[in-house]
């Protein structure tokens, strides 16, 4: 009769895989000769499968592939075929002989492919549960042959046998809730369950963790930093999710092999973690307890929820995502992505190179600052929920309020443009800075209260329908941008700072656009105009604007409030200004004000009201 091991060589030559334990002893029982039994083999179902539509070639090619990882010599793969074709031989005789002729490395490689098999089989021995399971139907099979192919010659053989020895009952349990702790060495544990979880304590580095068929439960792998080397999760089948639990702290880097089908990291060190990521698809990272940097080098969708009160780094080309209201640092240091932050109530300093959006639709009131060079836009601003601080911002700054506003906005250092839309009704405070424009826009329908002040250079734009109430003050140009159309009626209060000082006429002028075209303006200033006259200058520049409003005004008492529409014909002052007179002297001063019209319609007295 033929030994074990002479049969687990024909499952290796025909099936490419280790024998079946129930297999095995029928074989070893029956009274076939070798090559009986080797041509029964070949009227096998699992034969006729892989072997049916195949040319001889491919046949004897395949042979010595399964036996000996590789395609057959050109003068053995001629020999073979046409002895096989010509009927001086079986296939099955042509299997043993080949077998019965392996030298040098061909031995090797079959010595050692065998001596796994074996221990394959043996470790399903005493499970009936495993003997089972191990079928065509639920791809064992196709994992076998996977885990054989990788046998090459004793070393690779050892190291699947190794990793096979942990806990092979494990393997092919089909109702789950096991738990699986691995040894030290290079080791595989492989999930046939349907239903339940799963979960893998790592050991070692080179470890893998497979889900073969689909279950409805969930795969958790419990791993440290220096077991990730190395690591592989097949996860895909895992319909109710897979983790990676962290538990120290350390570098790792996963790669998207250790990633497939994860969906969730979580982080639980008492002390900082870094970790470079690949994932081919989405992912959810869990920062619970200490400062955490992510490098992400796909661009996959990456949600972080930050329960941490530590800083958090975030680098790579992901679109990143970020929750959980902590008090920590946000720091993006990538060169692609984006990153998107859900605020809550508590406050953050957000560095940022990267497009990023800051999320205060469901915000309690809480202060952000925000620095970097990236393109900021913050949406949902509104009913006390968020203050800005620019911290330094080089890149752009775009807030959009809603609601009832009451939003603050203050800028610093920072030398980005600046730009917020009032789309609320409530109190918008932005205080200015001298490095960069700031660009205020209205929306149609909407009754804006705006307050400004600083240092900045400032651009409003009213909407058509709407009302507008701004309170201006500060000290750089201005240019406020009325609607030339529609019914909307803007208040403007320009308080008494360099912006509308004749003084300060060269380095602040504010400038207003379509005052009165459309709607009732009004300009709210220092003192109520007693009345208005009008002066024509044939030509001026700026420094001298102040001596020929002088010349054409008359006759000036100490604060007698009179205002005039100026009209300058020509020369650098060229244009139509509005001037009231109201320091205590007879003199045009240079804390008088003026402000420049552009598209101006009928300005009456009564336009020009104090504050």
């Amino acid at each position: 009769m033929a030994t074990a091991s002479d049969i687990q060589n024909l499952y290796i030559a025909y099936f490419n895989r280790p024998a079946d334990v129930a297999g095995l002893a029928y074989w070893q029982t029956t009274p076939f000769s070798l090559l009986q039994i080797a041509q029964s083999f070949s009227q096998q179902a699992e034969y006729a499968k892989s072997f049916s539509a195949y040319t001889t070639t491919q046949t004897v090619n395949a042979l010595y592939g399964n036996l000996f990882n590789h395609v057959a010599d050109s003068a053995g793969l001629a020999y073979w075929v046409g002895q096989i074709d010509s009927g001086a031989v079986s296939i099955g005789a042509a299997a043993i002989a080949i077998l019965g002729g392996a030298t040098g490395s061909d031995l090797t490689t079959v010595q050692a492919k065998n001596t796994a098999a074996t221990a394959f089989t043996a470790s399903m021995v005493n499970s009936a549960q495993a003997q089972a399971a191990y079928n065509a139907a639920n791809g064992s099979f196709t994992f076998a042959k996977t885990w054989l192919a990788a046998v090459v010659d004793t070393s690779t053989g050892a190291i699947a046998t190794n990793g096979l020895a942990t806990a092979i009952n494990n393997n092919y349990k089909n109702t789950g809730g096991d738990t699986v702790t691995l040894g030290a060495g290079a080791q595989t544990v492989n999930f046939y369950n349907t239903v339940g979880n799963e979960t893998v304590v790592t050991g070692g580095i080179n470890q893998t963790v497979n889900q073969v068929t689909l279950t409805s439960g969930s795969l958790t792998v419990n791993t440290n930093h220096a077991n990730t080397v190395g690591l592989s999760i097949n996860a895909a089948n895992a319909s109710g999710g897979a983790s990676i639990n962290f538990s120290d702290a350390g570098k790792a880097t996963l790669a998207a092999a250790a990633l497939n089908g994860v969906n969730n990291i979580k982080l639980f060190a008492a002390t900082g973690e870094v970790l470079t990521l690949s994932p081919a698809s989405a992912l959810t990272i869990q920062q619970a307890e200490a400062a955490a940097t992510l490098n992400v080098t796909t661009a996959q969708n990456v949600k972080v929820n930050q329960a941490s009160s530590w800083g958090l780094t975030l680098g790579g080309v992901a679109n990143y995502t970020v929750s959980g209201g902590t008090t920590g640092a946000i720091t993006a240091t990538g060169t692609g992505g984006s990153l998107k932050i859900i605020d809550t109530a508590n406050d953050h300093t957000i560095t940022s190179s990267v497009t990023t959006t800051i999320d205060a639709s469901s915000a309690n009131y809480h202060a952000d600052t925000v620095a970097g060079t990236g393109n900021f836009t913050v949406i949902g601003a509104g009913e006390k929920n968020i203050h800005i601080f620019d911290g330094g911002l080089t890149g752009s700054l775009n807030v959009i309020t809603s609601g009832q506003n009451l939003v603050g906005v203050m800028e610093s250092v920072g030398s980005g443009a600046v730009k917020v839309t009032v789309g609320g009704t409530g109190m918008v405070s932005i205080s200015t800075n001298a490095s960069h424009t700031t660009t205020i826009n209205a929306v149609n329908g909407v009754n804006a209260f705006v307050f400004v002040s600083g240092q900045g250079s400032i651009t409003y734009n009213a909407a058509a329908t709407g009302n507008t109430m701004m309170s201006a003050s500060a000290l750089n140009n201005m240019n406020i941008n009325l609607s030339a159309t529609g019914n909307g009626n803007d208040d403007i209060t320009l308080n008494t700072g360099g912006g509308i000082r004749i003084g300060s006429i060269l380095t602040g002028l504010t400038t207003i656009t379509n005052f009165k075209a459309s709607g009732t303006d009004k300009i709210h200033w220092g003192n109520t105009a007693s009345s208005l006259g009008t002066i024509n200058i044939a030509s001026s520049d700026l420094a001298s604007l102040a001596g020929y409003i002088q010349a054409g005004a008359g006759v000036l008492t100490a604060g007698d409030c009179k205002a005039f529409i100026v009209n300058v014909a020509a020369g650098a002052a060229t244009g139509t200004y509005v001037y009231e007179h109201i320091n205590q002297s007879t003199a045009v001063t240079g804390i008088d004000m003026i402000v420049k019209l552009v598209g101006a319609g009928t300005i009456l007295v009564g336009d020009l009201m104090g504050l």
